[in-house]
C-alpha cells in the first residue's frame, strides 16, 4: 500500500512541477509541431464561468501550455508513424496472390470518408508497398549556421513534378496514382513524394454545409442591402486519390444549399496536374501557381469579368520549406521550394486587431531576412499570420467596403484583394473572441464599417465547421 501512495505522490509531484514550469518558462503563443496558435490562460468573468467557456478554455490552455508538451506530442507522432511503418513492412512479406485477392475485395463503391485506420486498410491492395521513410534524429536537419539567404525575382517557375509521379490518366475524371500510407490521415504520392489528405465523404459534410448555408441564407434575408458571396476552395480532401475519381460532390452539394439571392462559386480541381502543380508537397495550402489562379478567379466572381486585374512579381528563395503536413507527421525529409508573390499595388494603411501595423513580411524576405530552420512556418512568416481582424484602408471612396470571413488560405492575397475595394475587413473567427473579449456582432460591425459586400472565403473546414458560423 505504501508503494501505491508513493507512486501517486510521485505522479502528482511531476505534474505539479510541469504546471509550475509554465510560469517559469513563460506562456507560448504557437506550436510548430501542430502549426496552430496555442490557447493562453483566459480571463475570468462571471458570464464566461456560467457559460462554461472559462472552464473549457482553461482546460485547453493547460493542455497546450504544459512544459515538455511539444516533446510529448513529437514523440507520440514518431511512435505512431513507426507503428504504421511496421504495418506496411509486414504487408511487403505477403505473396502476390494474397495481395491480388485482397485487392479484389476492396469495396470501390464505399463513400471515401476514411479515418486513418480505414485508409490504411483500404490501401493494402492498391498502394505501392515500398517501406515508408521513417523520420529519425539523423533525418532532422538542424538550423544551418553556414546558410546564406538568397532571393531573386524571376519571370516564372516550372515544376517537373508530373514527370516523376507514378500515375495513369484514365479519362478526365478517373485516374490511378501509386500511394504509400503515411499516417495521420495522409498518403504519399509515389515518385513525387506529395503528401495528400484522404477525401472527406459527402455524408460527413452534409450537416456542416447545411448549417453554414442556412446561417448565410438567414443573413441575406435580414440584410437585403448587402451582397453575400461564398467562394469555396477545393483541396485534396475534395479529390478521391485513393479511388482515383474527381466528382466535385462536396462543392456541388454546398452550392445547392444557398438561396438564389446568395452568390456561390467554387475554385475546382479538375485534374491530377492541377492539384500537384498548384499545392505544396508538404502543406495543405496552395502554392504560388494556385494563389494567382485563386486571386483571378475570386475577383472575376466578385467584381465581374471587366474588373482590371493586378500584376505580381514572383520571388524565389533558397529555403527548403516543411509545411503543416510535414509537421503533422514530424517528418522533414521531403521539402518544398519556397516562393512568394508580391502584388503591384499602391500602399495602404493596415490595422491588425485595431492597431496600425504591417501584415506579413514579404518585403523582409525580398531583402533576405530569413534563415533555414526545420519546421519553420515560412508560409505564415512571409505571407502573414492569422489574426482576429486585419483591415486595409485604400482610400477609394467610389468603391464599396467589404467584409471577408476567412481562414489562412487568404493570407498571401489579403493585400491584393483589398486593392479592389475602399476599406476591407478580414475576420477570422478562430481568434476573434479571444482578441476582443466578446463574440463577433454582425449587425454592429456592418453598421459601424458601412459594409455593402460580405464574402465567405475558405476551404472545406471553413464551410463545414461550426467555428466559422456567422451569428447575428
Amino acid at each position: 500500500m505504501k508503494r501505491h501512495y508513493a507512486f501517486i505522490i510521485s505522479i502528482v509531484s511531476i505534474f505539479g512541477i510541469l504546471f509550475l514550469g509554465i510560469f517559469i518558462r513563460g506562456v507560448k503563443a504557437e506550436s510548430l509541431i501542430e502549426n496552430k496558435r496555442l490557447y493562453t490562460f483566459p480571463k475570468f468573468t462571471f458570464e464566461s464561468f456560467m457559460k462554461n467557456t472559462f472552464q473549457n478554455d482553461l482546460e485547453e490552455a493547460l493542455s497546450d501550455q504544459m512544459v515538455l508538451g511539444e516533446t510529448f506530442k513529437a514523440k507520440y507522432l514518431e511512435l505512431k508513424k513507426q507503428s504504421l511503418g511496421l504495418m506496411v513492412w509486414s504487408i511487403k512479406d505477403r505473396d502476390d496472390e494474397f495481395v491480388a485477392e485482397e485487392t479484389s475485395q476492396v469495396d470501390t463503391t464505399a463513400e471515401p470518408g476514411y479515418t486513418t485506420e480505414e485508409t490504411t486498410n483500404i490501401l493494402v491492395g492498391t498502394v505501392e508497398t515500398t517501406e515508408p521513410t521513417i523520420a529519425s534524429e539523423e533525418t532532422t536537419v538542424e538550423p544551418q549556421i553556414s546558410f546564406v539567404p538568397h532571393v531573386e525575382k524571376i519571370d516564372s517557375y516550372t515544376k517537373d513534378y508530373m514527370s516523376k509521379l507514378k500515375w495513369t490518366s484514365i479519362d478526365d475524371t478517373h485516374f490511378k496514382v501509386a500511394l504509400n500510407p503515411k499516417g495521420s490521415g495522409l498518403v504519399e504520392a509515389v515518385g513525387e513524394n506529395h503528401l495528400i489528405f484522404t477525401k472527406i465523404g459527402l455524408s460527413a459534410a452534409k450537416a456542416g454545409f447545411e448549417n453554414k448555408a442556412a446561417s448565410v441564407n438567414k443573413l441575406a434575408e435580414n440584410y437585403p442591402e448587402i451582397q453575400f458571396n461564398n467562394f469555396y476552395i477545393e483541396t485534396d480532401v475534395d479529390v478521391d486519390f485513393v479511388g482515383g475519381t474527381i466528382t466535385h460532390d462536396l462543392s456541388n452539394y454546398l452550392g445547392e444549399q444557398f438561396n438564389d439571392n446568395v452568390r456561390f462559386a467554387s475554385l475546382n480541381i479538375n485534374s491530377v496536374e492541377e492539384y500537384i502543380n498548384g499545392f505544396y508537397k508538404t502543406d495543405h495550402h496552395w502554392d504560388t501557381e494556385r494563389q494567382l489562379i485563386g486571386y483571378q478567379s475570386l475577383i472575376k466572381f466578385l467584381k465581374g469579368p471587366d474588373e482590371p486585374l493586378v500584376d505580381f512579381d514572383l520571388y524565389l528563395t533558397n529555403l527548403a520549406y516543411n509545411g503543416y503536413k510535414s509537421r503533422l507527421l514530424n517528418e522533414f525529409s521531403t521539402t518544398d521550394v519556397f516562393k512568394f508573390i508580391v502584388p503591384k499595388v499602391s500602399r495602404s494603411e493596415v490595422y491588425i486587431n485595431g492597431s496600425k501595423s504591417t501584415y506579413g513580411n514579404k518585403y523582409g524576405f525580398i531583402k533576405g531576412n530569413f534563415t533555414q530552420e526545420t519546421a519553420a512556418n515560412y508560409y505564415g512568416d512571409c505571407n502573414g499570420a492569422d489574426y482576429a481582424l486585419v483591415e486595409y484602408h485604400y482610400n477609394q471612396p467610389s468603391k464599396p467596403n467589404a467584409l471577408i470571413f476567412i481562414d489562412s488560405f487568404s493570407n498571401p492575397l489579403k493585400e491584393v484583394i483589398a486593392s479592389h475595394y475602399n476599406n476591407t475587413y478580414y475576420v477570422d473567427f478562430r481568434y476573434y473572441e479571444t482578441a476582443y473579449g466578446k463574440p463577433f456582432d454582425f449587425s454592429e460591425f456592418i453598421k459601424d464599417k458601412d459594409i455593402s459586400v460580405a464574402v465567405n472565403l475558405g476551404y472545406y473546414y471553413f464551410f463545414a465547421g461550426d467555428t466559422f458560423i456567422i451569428n447575428d
